[in-house]
C-alpha cells in the first residue's frame, strides 16, 4: 500500500498563494546555502513540488543539491510559517509546458530570466506557529 501524501488542502493552499519562498540546502561538510524560488507548484497527485529558481541566483544551493539531494523549503503566511523538507531533491531543466504554467501564473515570471526547476518528495512539512524565531512546530 502507498503512503498517503503529506500535502492537505491547506498547504497545498500555503503553496500555491506564497509570494516569498525559501529554499536551502547543505554541502557534505554542512555547509548551508539558501535562495529564492520564485514559484511552486504541487503534482496533482500531491507528492511532488517543483519549484522554479533563478539560475543566476542559486549556483552554490543547485551544487549542494546536486550532491545531497537534501532541502528545506520555508513559507511564511500570515501567522505561522510552512516548512517542507525532502531528501531526493532533484535539479532539472523547465519543460515547455512548465513554461506555459508558469507565463500565465504572473508577468514578473515571465521577465525573470534563466529559471531552473527542482523538484522534490516532502519527507516532512511541519507549521511552525507565530513568527517569534521558535524551532518548535507542529506536524502538518
Amino acid at each position: 500500500m502507498e503512503d498517503a501524501a503529506l500535502i492537505d488542502d491547506t498547504v497545498l493552499a500555503a503553496l500555491h498563494e506564497a509570494t516569498l519562498i525559501a529554499v536551502a540546502s547543505r554541502s557534505a561538510a554542512r555547509q548551508p546555502s539558501i535562495g529564492p524560488a520564485l514559484a511552486c507548484r504541487v503534482s496533482a497527485d500531491r507528492r511532488t513540488v517543483q519549484l522554479w529558481l533563478p539560475r543566476d541566483a542559486v549556483g552554490l544551493l543547485l551544487t549542494h543539491i546536486l550532491i545531497c539531494g537534501r532541502i528545506a523549503v520555508a513559507v511564511p503566511t500570515a501567522d505561522s510559517l510552512l516548512q517542507l523538507k525532502g531528501s531526493d531533491a532533484r535539479v532539472t531543466e523547465p519543460a515547455d509546458d512548465d513554461l506555459v504554467w508558469l507565463a500565465a501564473r504572473s508577468s514578473k515570471l515571465q521577465t525573470a530570466g534563466d529559471l531552473v526547476a527542482v523538484c522534490f518528495t516532502p519527507d516532512d512539512i511541519v507549521w511552525q506557529a507565530g513568527r517569534t524565531g521558535s524551532i518548535s512546530g507542529t506536524p502538518a
